[in-house]
């Protein structure tokens, strides 16, 4: 299944799925990005540069891969 997102661009949320630390990735319609890690727990990250469009196009990429 790792292969098939490697064609998949997640733009700036690969900078977290790059980390190790997180474990989880949340968004809301908001823009609002959460983490949850291993070490800082649940916080918010500001200015990241996700929002409503990003994510409906990595939905539409995932799809898209897993046909």
């Amino acid at each position: 299944m790792d292969a098939q997102f490697q064609q998949v661009d997640f733009g700036p949320l690969q900078q977290f799925l790059d980390n190790d630390d997180v474990t989880d990735i949340s968004y809301s319609n908001g823009g609002q990005v959460w983490l949850k890690t291993l070490s800082k727990g649940v916080y918010r990250v500001e200015n990241t540069g996700i929002d409503n469009t990003l994510i409906e196009k990595i939905a539409f990429q995932c799809a898209n891969t897993m046909g």
